[in-house]
Order: structure tokens, then C-alpha cells, then sequence
């Protein structure tokens, strides 16, 4: 009988505990959201891609173009050829974006206003023909971008090319290198002027990998 009462004090003072938590609306390790409506932002409804950083902006890839966001206001910025943005990545003040048939990137001009500057003129023209630009990364000074069928490299002012032949579902960036999936064969990485198969990979052939990330 006394373990028994004791039972129930003990769940008695848990359930009041838990009560008095509630009452003090404490925050229990979840994080603070914040919803924005289409109506707040004043953009397409759906986003690719999203990247923080420059000057502690957050940058979106979407349907409408270059969405940014400072904390306090929204903006929208259309490509040129005011097609969808897929994809995008920062380096230095650069914001690299993709688009439908279009890839180069924002800039900041001296009064802060963004600037857009193409670079499908540094393309091959044989290979000018991108339809989606659904990846971008950027390691040390170069640039990789992916389409559905293609890697593209540039390196200043020059693009080398890569294609094996059957669809490229992802790229992504792992321990400073650029890797991409190959969906009839699995990974790639790629090096200086070409691309190697990294064996043990061939588990993920046939595979709709959409995403590659690296987490910290």
C-alpha cells in the first residue's frame, strides 16, 4: 500500500512538472519557425535551391528567378530570359545561378543593387544547348554546373566537358572534391581535366540519386 502511494506522488509531481513547463512556455530544444506565405515573399510558389551567406542574406533558386531574403524584406530578381532558376551557389560576391538554357551569376554593384552577368557565352556552342541547370558547385576558384546529360568545368575564362553517356542525376561536393552520380553506373569523381569511376559504387547503378550533400 505504501508503494503504491508512493507511485502515485511520484506521477502526481511528473504531471505538474510537466505542467508548470507548459505554463513557463519553455523552448525544449526546438527550433524557432517562421512561415512565410507566397503572399510574403511575392514569388513563385516553388523553390530548387537555397544558400546562405553575403552579407547574411538567404538565397532561394525560384520559378520567378533569384529570390533573396535579408531578415527583414524580400526581393526578386528575374533571369534574363525570365525562365525558371534551379539551381544556385555563392562564392566570394558571386551568386551563381542556373536556369532554363542559362547559367552566370548576380553581383553587387557599388550602391548594393544586383547585377546579372551571363556566361553562356564562354560555352562551347555545340554544348550551348543546357535545357536544366540542376546543380552547381563551386570548389577553390572553379566552377561545376550539372544538366541532365552533362558536367560542365570552367576554369577562368575556358569550359571543359564531360558526358558518359547515360543520365547525370546529381553532383555534389565530398572532402574538396566534386563527385556525380551516374544513374546506369554509379559515382564519379571528378579530377583536373577528366573524370574516374570510384569503385565500390556500382551498388548505386540504376539508382535515382537527386541530391548529394555533405554534412558537417
Amino acid at each position: 500500500m505504501r508503494l503504491h502511494n508512493r507511485n502515485k506522488i511520484i506521477f502526481l509531481l511528473f504531471i505538474g512538472s510537466f505542467a508548470f513547463l507548459q505554463a513557463q512556455n519553455f523552448n525544449l530544444g526546438m527550433p524557432i519557425l517562421a512561415n512565410y506565405s507566397k503572399q510574403d515573399y511575392n514569388g513563385a510558389t516553388q523553390s530548387w535551391d537555397a544558400a546562405y551567406g553575403l552579407n547574411d542574406h538567404i538565397f532561394f533558386a525560384n520559378n520567378d528567378g533569384l529570390l533573396t531574403y535579408d531578415g527583414n524584406r524580400w526581393e526578386i530578381f528575374p533571369l534574363p530570359n525570365k525562365t525558371i532558376a534551379r539551381s544556385l551557389a555563392i562564392q566570394e560576391d558571386r551568386i551563381y545561378i542556373g536556369g532554363q538554357d542559362e547559367i552566370g551569376f548576380f553581383q553587387a554593384t557599388e550602391t548594393g543593387d544586383l547585377v546579372y552577368q551571363s556566361i553562356m557565352q564562354q560555352i562551347p556552342i555545340e554544348h550551348s544547348n543546357l535545357s536544366d541547370v540542376w546543380d552547381i558547385e563551386v570548389l577553390d576558384s572553379t566552377l561545376f554546373f550539372r544538366t541532365s546529360n552533362k558536367i560542365f568545368h570552367q576554369q577562368q575564362d575556358s569550359f571543359s566537358v564531360y558526358q558518359t553517356g547515360s543520365p547525370i542525376t546529381a553532383l555534389g561536393k565530398f572532402n574538396n572534391q566534386i563527385i556525380f552520380a551516374d544513374r546506369e553506373k554509379g559515382l564519379y569523381r571528378v579530377t583536373s581535366r577528366n573524370y574516374v569511376f570510384i569503385p565500390g559504387t556500382e551498388m548505386l547503378k540504376n539508382k535515382d540519386i537527386s541530391k548529394m550533400i555533405t554534412l558537417s
